[in-house]
């Protein structure tokens, strides 16, 4: 679905003349560091880690199990992923109070997940535990780093879409240089509660209007998520017909079909509702659809 969007802009700039499109991919990664940065600041700069872990609490809500449980957490990071993989199906968290990241967001699965699916997802993610290595010593430069490898993942597809349309994609945010020089700061300096993105203010104190420097927040783009799934809810839950994921058993069609059609409560379940359809999406075009009466999977009882 994020693709044909793509595709669209890529085609309207190329009819109005543009053969190249900058974008903002890998801003947020390489110009913040992940809030669990407080974890490592309160080990080394109690004093300062205390002003830190004050002003993020408020500004994201976490609650004060929450936010003792992150400092406190010395788990490495396979004892994590082995955790992660025992509570799978617990519920996802809401937009509010979103548990504070610890080597990663934390890892759920959507309700529309059968059982089997779970299992085999944890059996999954508990092998790989046993002899999982984080990309850093500490937490913050891994969960950067995963994220930044994420954000490169997108920009190379966008790019691949736009090509499709002759326009060439370009993520200046992801060079390498750019990268390696928003790293090397103290994730505290790149990051706090109190300033937005403060590197990318001081780099452009000079070159733009000032009073643009002053914005503390940036748009999301939920509302036009949360438009597009509520005017096209019935056409997304059509996909739910002979579900090509429900007939290899590794979703619920009439879980789905409920998502798909309920109002949509802020939070990750959106993500994950689109992700699942993209999925569908994508095996619908490579895989034939199977007679009727021939079902080569199912859902739980």
């Amino acid at each position: 679905m994020q693709g044909a969007r793509f595709l669209e802009l890529a085609r309207l700039a190329r009819s109005a003349g543009s053969r190249l499109h900058l974008t903002g991919h890998g801003g947020d990664e390489v110009l913040t560091a992940p809030p669990s940065y407080v974890h490592t600041l309160i080990r080394r700069h109690p004093l300062a880690a205390l002003n830190h872990l004050y002003g993020q609490r408020g500004l994201r809500r976490w609650s004060v199990r929450q936010t003792w449980q992150m400092v406190s957490d010395r788990r490495p990071y396979g004892a994590w992923l082995a955790h992660s993989a025992r509570h799978l199906r617990s519920p996802m968290p809401g937009q509010w109070r979103v548990p504070p990241p610890l080597w990663h967001q934390t890892l759920r699965l959507p309700p529309w997940i059968t059982a089997r699916a779970a299992q085999a997802v944890a059996d999954a993610l508990t092998d790989a535990a046993r002899h999982a290595r984080p990309l850093a010593e500490t937490r913050t430069p891994h969960l950067a780093l995963e994220n930044i490898r994420t954000s490169g993942r997108i920009a190379r597809l966008v790019g691949q879409l736009t090509a499709e349309a002759g326009v060439r994609t370009a993520t200046p945010f992801l060079d390498d240089r750019v990268v390696e020089i928003c790293l090397a700061t103290r994730p505290e300096e790149r990051s706090g509660p109190w300033e937005f993105k403060p590197l990318l203010r001081e780099a452009l104190a000079r070159t733009v209007p000032h009073g643009m420097l002053q914005r503390s927040t940036k748009n999301d783009m939920a509302e036009d998520v949360h438009t597009g799934l509520r005017g096209q809810r019935r056409r997304l839950a059509a996909l739910c017909d002979d579900s090509r994921l429900a007939r290899l058993g590794l979703i619920d069609a009439g879980e789905l079909r409920r998502a798909c059609l309920a109002p949509q409560r802020p939070g990750p379940l959106p993500a994950a509702l689109i992700l699942t359809l993209n999925c569908e999406s994508w095996l619908r075009g490579r895989v034939p659809p199977t007679p009727r009466g021939a079902v080569t999977g199912g859902t739980d009882p």
